[in-house]
């Protein structure tokens, strides 16, 4: 369908929105020959085509987000980014240990006594009896 790598470059950057005259550039195509190239039929039709799957509904997955995932690791600046990715995929893919969220509850009687304490009672809780001033 595409004749040349050039052809395929300038329809797949038109298709990713570039505009033409950035295309036309960027695969060293004149603009004239850039617009004669995507007037042709062959290559109306694929742009076409391209249209209807962009306009689909993405399908995303465990392993799509997976390959997102692994190409940001890889695109990674910085160690803290590479990090923040690979938590990411092994939460994804269930290899921690759930997380236990520990609940402290304290009745009323204790909350009141706490309350009514003197400093020097609550610096007797901490072992901490001398030497501070409050």
């Amino acid at each position: 369908m595409v004749t040349t790598s050039r052809e395929a470059r300038l329809l797949a950057l038109v298709n990713q929105g570039t505009g033409l005259p950035s295309a036309a550039e960027a695969v060293g195509l004149t603009l004239k020959k850039a617009t004669k190239i995507l007037s042709q039929e062959k290559h109306q039709k694929v742009l076409a085509t391209l249209d209807r799957e962009r306009a689909a509904p993405a399908r995303i997955d465990r392993s799509m987000l997976t390959m997102m995932l692994l190409e940001a690791h890889r695109k990674a600046g910085t160690a803290t980014e590479e990090i923040s990715a690979i938590k990411e995929l092994g939460k994804m893919h269930g290899l921690y240990e759930p997380e236990v969220i520990k609940q402290v509850s304290l009745n009323a009687d204790v909350t009141n006594r706490v309350a009514n304490m003197s400093d020097a009672e609550l610096l007797g809780l901490l072992g901490k009896d001398e030497g501070y001033d409050v």
